[in-house]
């Protein structure tokens, strides 16, 4: 099977290139109002991940 590149792929790639950079340079989510809502992003990214995943071999079946 090869996994193609989806919208849902695009921008769990995206939310992974963001909390990257908020644990690497802590220093710039200091003056946000939403300090740690990053930490409530990691399980939304593998369940995006996840599911993206099932939808491909899903539809490779049934295609």
């Amino acid at each position: 099977m090869k996994y193609k590149l989806t919208p849902l792929n695009i921008f769990c790639v995206l939310l992974v290139g963001e909390e990257i950079i908020c644990f690497a340079l802590p220093e710039t989510v200091n003056n946000q109002i939403y300090g740690y809502q990053h930490i409530y992003l990691i399980p939304v990214i593998i369940v995006g991940f996840i599911i993206d995943y099932i939808l491909q071999r899903l539809i490779k079946k049934y295609y």
